[in-house]
């Protein structure tokens, strides 16, 4: 706080005494103006009061003593390496299996003499209705179209010629004729033939499936011609084809399988296959994709 001076002291007497003694008012006119009161004496300045004694200093605070360090904790003693596990020694290799003799190839039996085809027998007469509701006369049944030549496939490389594959005639009912399968694998739209694809022709007979061949497809995608039976026209003329099933199966592509292939006596049959590659992250073991083919109807 600032320290006052006298002056400033007289100047606060001073304020209090023109504010405890404020100048009269002035009388009206008709009143005779009093005799003025005599000044009174001023007052005696007072005695500036003394100044006060500056407080003592307190006396500063003694500093604490420093603590004392805490004594450093030993060190522990580092933990034995374990000893190394000797390595176990490397079994031996087993002695590789040896290659098994590969079976010779039967000797192709000579292909017969395709039977002309006989004329479809007449059918008989249906019986008369009993009286009193005769049947209509039946109608003619037409005479059977003559089938069309198959028309072959555009292949887009050439076909090497392939081996093929007759079946002994010993095997075979009588009365029975012969059709031929060959199977084409392709990819990428046909652009791109498969090799080494595993084909397997099945046989259904009633409530069993018989594995009739196991084929392989070559560097074109082919696979041998095979000879498959097939009933005669004289046999069942109603239906003169035998259908098979088909199943092939390549590694890194889908399981793919042809039911109902028909097989004509005296006909090549050609089955293609547009293999599927296997998606990224899919088992081999994916179902098969299934194709069904319809019956010709004649």
């Amino acid at each position: 706080m600032q320290e006052k001076r006298p002056e400033d002291y007289i100047k606060e007497m001073m304020e209090l005494y023109r504010r405890s003694n404020p100048e009269p008012m002035p009388r009206p006119e008709p009143m005779p103006r009093p005799e003025p009161m005599p000044r009174p004496e001023p007052m005696p300045r007072p005695e500036p009061m003394p100044m006060p004694e500056p407080m003592p200093r307190p006396e500063p605070m003694p500093r604490p003593e420093p603590m004392p360090m805490p004594e450093p904790m030993p060190r522990p003693e580092p933990i034995p390496r374990p000893e190394p596990i000797p390595r176990p020694e490397p079994m031996p290799m087993p002695e590789p299996m040896p290659r098994p003799e590969p079976i010779p190839r039967p000797e192709p039996i000579p292909r017969p003499e395709p039977m002309p085809m006989p004329e479809p027998m007449p059918m008989p007469e249906p019986m008369p209705m009993p009286e009193p509701m005769p049947m209509p006369e039946p109608m003619p049944r037409p005479e059977p179209m003559p089938r069309p030549e198959p028309m072959p496939m555009p292949e887009p490389t050439p076909i090497p010629e392939t081996p093929e594959i007759i079946l002994p005639e010993d095997t075979l009912p009588p009365e029975t004729s012969f059709g031929w399968l060959q199977v084409i694998a392709r990819s990428a739209d046909s652009a791109l033939p498969v090799e080494g694809a595993s084909v397997m022709v099945i046989k259904h007979n009633g409530t069993e499936n018989t594995l009739v061949q196991t084929l392989i497809t070559n560097e074109s995608g082919l696979t041998p011609k095979i000879q498959l039976p097939a009933p005669a026209i004289t046999t069942n003329p109603m239906q003169p084809f035998s259908v098979y099933t088909i199943k092939i199966y390549r590694t890194g592509y889908i399981r793919l399988e042809s039911r109902d292939v028909p097989i004509f006596p005296g006909v090549t049959s050609v089955q293609p296959f547009a293999m599927i590659p296997l998606p990224k992250g899919e088992s081999e073991d994916t179902p098969a994709v299934v194709n069904e083919n319809t019956e010709p109807e004649f």
